[in-house]
């Protein structure tokens, strides 16, 4: 519903007077955010200005006056400059009792259009995100948005009109940098952005950055405004980023020493029992037939040698596969496959199609190692059949691991899953897990074709 608000406005032009109704739709302006700010005041301007068009068509009817004197009347001359006389004599009345009110129209417009912008900046302060507070000289805070409540978990009533620096709320170790920032307004009118520890309601300490600049004012009737940003979020994002690269690091690190546990266990331990294997085979061999027992006790040596020359092998394919570097992660792939069928039992098929990259980088190392950590998994929910398709290119690697074994939780998934999420994520990936209706997990990761820096 709208109201009309009445304003007389007094407008003197010799002896008349007019009322201009000003009408204003409050509905589409609402309440005026400066309450307390004086109304505009247009009828002094309008007074002059009348005063100034009357004096101007006083000064007409004078000189028609001294025309009609001066010259007879009944010329045709006098008849046309009388006419021109009386034309301009209408356009100032119409000019004098009409345009003041259309003056005072566009006036009511800009209060209007003034009020809708201070509306709107007062939204915006309101829904902004960070802490946007002004000071005057003596430190006391003026005004702060909504947003300095959510920060601090303080009341802003509590605040306003205090001086911030006794209010409890900055850390002490940070009172130094705020005189800093106190310091730098006086001399510069600007302060460079500073990082400043508060204290919430609840004593808990947070970090924020400060920038802050001088509004309108000099000496003691400053105003300065400051604006707050939270770096708690930017403070964990920091320490997740330093995490991962430490993670990263653990994992190459871990990853360079079973390379080099690989090849000491081949160099140190496996040809010196494969000769010794070839010594004992030739031993049982050159021994006569007569010697039945020391024969029979060589050809156990040399079972227990080949065992033992097995049991090296397969802690070195644990450890590397030799597969990997030789032949690229398509092979690789096939021999841990039909390795995890002859260990477990479970069906497993591999589809590796043609390794066109021929993949042996720390690319190739990561995508294993989550296949080893897939296949363990798998084996634990119970799986019967596995399928695993690898596509590998220049340009990207794609695996996907599906088996018919009981299903996960996506909204909490084993650590095993975490750590194959967060090797693939370093490299620059995607990895994803789904559980289709019919049963079993499905993994799909993609690692692009060269790790980022």
């Amino acid at each position: 519903m709208q109201t009309r608000a009445t304003v007389p406005c007094t407008c003197w032009t010799g002896k008349m007077t007019t009322r201009v109704v000003r009408e204003q739709s409050r509905n589409r302006l609402g309440p005026s955010p400066t309450p307390d700010a004086p109304p505009l005041r247009e009828a002094g301007t309008v007074r002059r200005v009348r005063l100034i068009l009357a004096i101007t068509l006083a000064l007409n009817l004078l000189l028609i006056a001294l025309n009609a004197w001066l010259r007879p009347a009944g010329g045709s001359g006098n008849l046309i400059y009388i006419s021109i006389q009386m034309g301009v004599i209408v356009g100032g009345l119409f000019w004098v009792w009409h345009k003041p009110a259309l003056w005072t129209a566009q006036l009511v417009g800009i209060e209007a259009a003034l009020r809708a912008s201070q509306q709107r900046y007062a939204e915006l302060l309101d829904n902004a995100p960070d802490p946007v507070l002004t000071f005057d000289g003596g430190g006391r805070l003026l005004t702060a948005n909504p947003a300095l409540e959510r920060l601090l978990g303080r009341r802003n009533d509590d605040l306003i009109g205090r001086p911030f620096l006794r209010a409890g709320v900055i850390d002490r170790s940070s009172r130094r940098a705020v005189v800093g920032i106190v310091k730098a307004l006086a001399a510069n009118g600007a302060a460079p952005p500073v990082e400043l520890l508060l204290v919430r309601g609840d004593g808990e300490r947070i970090a924020v950055e400060s920038n802050q600049r001088i509004l309108r004012g000099t000496g003691a009737s400053v105003e300065a405004e400051i604006i707050l940003r939270d770096l708690t979020e930017r403070r964990r994002a920091q320490e997740a980023g330093r995490l991962r690269q430490l993670a990263a690091h653990l994992d190459s690190s871990q990853e360079q020493r079973r390379q080099q546990l690989a090849r000491r266990l081949h160099d140190d331990l496996a040809q010196p029992l494969t000769a010794l294997g070839l010594n004992l085979g030739w031993l049982t061999w050159t021994l006569p037939n007569e010697l039945t027992e020391m024969k029979t006790r060589a050809r156990e040596m040399e079972t227990l040698v080949s065992s033992m020359i097995a049991m090296v092998r397969k802690t070195m394919g644990e450890l590397r596969p030799a597969a990997l570097d030789d032949f690229g992660l398509a092979v690789a792939v096939v021999r841990e496959a039909h390795g995890f069928r002859e260990r477990t039992g479970i069906e497993c098929v591999a589809d590796v199609g043609t390794d066109q990259a021929h993949c042996t980088d720390d690319r190739a190392v990561a995508v294993f190692r989550s296949l080893q950590e897939a296949f363990a998994n798998s084996a634990a929910r119970g799986a019967r059949h596995v399928r695993v398709d690898l596509e590998a290119t220049e340009g990207m690697i794609a695996v996907r691991i599906a088996d018919d074994g009981q299903a996960v939780s996506l909204s909490s998934l084993p650590w095993d899953f975490l750590g194959m999420r967060e090797r693939t994520h370093l490299l620059g990936g995607n990895f994803d897990v789904e559980c289709p209706p019919a049963g079993g997990v499905t993994i799909n990761l993609r690692v692009p074709g060269h790790p980022p820096s």
